[in-house]
């Protein structure tokens, strides 16, 4: 599995926790958070650490926030977060594994939860933006989605699947425990959608 590109960011809490903090120190601060996320042993190296933050009276303040283990420089909160985020995405991802018929669907179902990263490790913000489909312009997918379903469907049968699943979601309240409409759409809704053209796989 590729590295989690991502964490939690309670905005509200940084602002607070840094509200006496120049622009300077908050910059800094970010970026030791980044690297932090980023180190393979969830610490900064001392050496980096100290090459980022020297022992100006400035500096002071952002180290402040910081504990040291045999492995450098860490944030405890950013070290929870990122723990609970690795947990929570384990368990996704074991509890798909002991359903067989949602193997198929287990990377969209995971979309919800992990960001997307192009070759170089960055968003992919394109290709992570949905739009809507459907009847009532209800069923979200995102380009990539959409076209691997018609091309794997069909133009005609996809469109009927996803007609299928915009009735029921401007229908039925049980369609917002929908996670993603991709993992979703394969299943019943192209199964109703397939009886309406006679066509029984």
């Amino acid at each position: 599995m590729a590295k989690d590109p991502a964490f939690l960011f309670y905005y509200q809490d940084f602002a607070h926790g840094t509200r006496r903090f120049t622009l300077e120190q908050k910059g800094l601060y970010i970026e030791l958070l980044c690297e932090q996320a980023d180190s393979k042993t969830g610490s900064i190296p001392i050496s980096i650490f100290e090459e980022m933050c020297d022992n100006s009276e400035e500096c002071k303040t952002v180290s402040d926030k910081f504990k040291v283990d045999e492995n450098g420089y860490f944030n405890q909160v950013l070290r929870e977060n990122l723990d609970k985020r690795r947990k929570y995405c384990e368990s996704r991802r074991n509890n798909l594994k002991k359903k067989p018929h949602m193997e198929a669907h287990m990377e969209a179902h995971m979309d919800t939860h992990m960001e997307n990263t192009n070759t170089n490790g960055n968003r992919d913000v394109v290709k992570d933006v949905k739009h809507k489909h459907g009847e009532f312009k209800n069923v979200l997918l995102t380009d990539e989605q959409f076209k691997t379903f018609t091309e794997k469907h069909g133009e005609e049968l996809s469109n009927k699947a996803i007609d299928i699943l915009s009735n029921y979601l401007i229908t039925y309240k049980g369609g917002e425990k929908y996670k993603t409409h991709y993992a979703v759409l394969p299943r019943w809704p192209l199964t109703e959608a397939k009886k309406t053209t006679g066509d029984p796989f």
